[in-house]
């Protein structure tokens, strides 16, 4: 199963911090709205792009998607040594 590249879909980096994100999905909801295009299918994708970047657990775990779990494991556990 391949993933979907939501950085691609948003027009956005992995680097980009979350006010990027947050504009180039709102850009892109503008132009894919259905009411627009009636391209259901691309305003969902943008949807969920925003659900899984916007999220910070959500998008830890989608950056790390394909890494091996230790380094999963060692990133969670940096992000709560950090919080606390």
């Amino acid at each position: 199963m391949s993933q979907i590249n939501f950085y691609e879909i948003l027009g956005c980096k992995p680097i980009d911090n979350f006010l990027v994100i947050k504009k180039t999905y709102r850009k892109k909801l503008k132009s894919a709205h259905p009411a627009n295009d009636g391209l259901t299918e691309r305003f969902v994708l943008i949807q969920e792009a925003k659900e899984i970047l916007l999220n910070k657990e959500k998008r830890i775990d989608y950056d790390f998607s394909f890494t091996n779990i230790s380094t999963k494991l060692i990133h969670k556990q940096i992000s709560i040594n950090v919080n606390i």
